[in-house]
């Protein structure tokens, strides 16, 4: 909830309209469902380490 009011605040100092300010921060929920499913529910950086640097089998 930390990160939203950051969100909210940033939006605020850029001048966005305050009746802007709610679909703004629903699409970065929104985009950050998304790229959880898409990462299979592990964290952005472990994902790309994963990509990155695939174990090796043995």
């Amino acid at each position: 909830s930390a990160f939203l009011e950051v969100i909210r605040n940033a939006l605020l100092m850029a001048g966005i309209d305050s009746n802007w300010q709610g679909a703004f921060v629903g699409a970065f929920i929104v985009l950050a469902v998304l790229l959880g499913m898409q990462t299979g529910g592990k964290s952005i950086l472990a994902a790309s380490l994963a990509v990155l640097m695939p174990k090796k089998s043995r």
